[in-house]
């Protein structure tokens, strides 16, 4: 799910504006300016090669060969069709590439802003940046993951994959455990619940029993799978089954009573069971 429209492998392939999208939102701001200052340079710099027909020094060499291969790897996921899910993580390879442009583009800065303020500004901005990300990155642990800039919108839950393979489950269920005690819990959205329980301690594992919908007492929702499911169910290419009326309850019907965040974004959601 990407700006709230769902794509599926066969169904509904992703389009070409996926990869650079997602990238987009998930990136912290500056990093995000500095990565696109130093794509940029290299388009200057290899416009300039073309026309003087003469090849620079290795530095500049060195940029030109690292957006060939951020250019590579981008067509191989658009004209191979490559199948990505849950947003851009099988292609976090391309970040070391980006990465360094965006230190390039950091130098290029320092060498051309002639106001010693200006660079010292430069410097305290990219600072703060840095030491942003590791508050957001300590404050949000577990769930440091489902980060999203501004650009996701205020609810990046709603229009975003968020959480995959039941990585936030884990931590979400002993907090079910240390709030509730003994119950038995049903994953509203597909089988991860089962999976992190089964790698949780023994004490919750006796506590805390995982039962289909109809018998538990409580229903654990990944919240932006939810979301996609029901958006996917609503469009006319794909139909959802038995599954899609409990999430539609759950949704328009019902308040959860507990709530697992990453900073702004809603990861998971426990709800009573209205069928019990």
């Amino acid at each position: 799910m990407e700006a709230g429209q769902v794509f599926h492998t066969t169904l509904r392939p992703i389009p070409a504006w996926y990869l650079p999208v997602w990238i987009a939102v998930t990136t912290p701001p500056i990093f995000l300016l500095l990565i696109l200052g130093g794509i940029i340079s290299v388009l200057v710099l290899t416009i300039r090669v073309l026309r003087q027909k003469v090849w620079l020094e290795r530095s500049v060499c060195f940029r030109i060969l690292l957006g060939i291969l951020l250019l590579m790897a981008y067509l191989s996921v658009v004209i191979g069709k490559s199948n990505l899910y849950n947003g851009w993580r099988h292609c976090y390879f391309m970040y070391g590439p980006m990465v360094i442009l965006a230190v390039c583009a950091v130098c290029d800065f320092m060498h051309i802003c002639a106001s010693k303020r200006l660079r010292k500004g430069g410097v305290l901005l990219l600072t703060l940046q840095m030491l942003l990300c590791v508050v957001i990155i300590a404050k949000t642990y577990p769930y440091e993951f489902a980060y999203f800039n501004l650009l996701a919108g205020a609810h990046p839950e709603e229009n975003w994959e968020v959480d995959y393979w039941g990585i936030g489950a884990k931590d979400a269920l002993e907090k079910v455990y240390d709030s509730i005690g003994p119950c038995s819990v049903s994953d509203a959205t597909e089988y991860t619940t089962l999976h992190a329980w089964e790698q949780s301690s023994d004490e919750l594992r006796a506590a805390i029993e995982i039962t289909p919908n109809e018998k538990s007492d409580y229903l654990l929702v990944d919240v932006s799978r939810m979301n996609r499911f029901l958006k996917a169910a609503a469009s006319q290419w794909w139909k959802g089954g038995t599954g899609i009326y409990v999430l539609h309850v759950l949704k328009e019907q019902c308040e959860p009573v507990m709530t697992f965040y990453s900073g702004r974004t809603l990861v998971y959601a426990l709800y009573e069971n209205p069928w019990v």
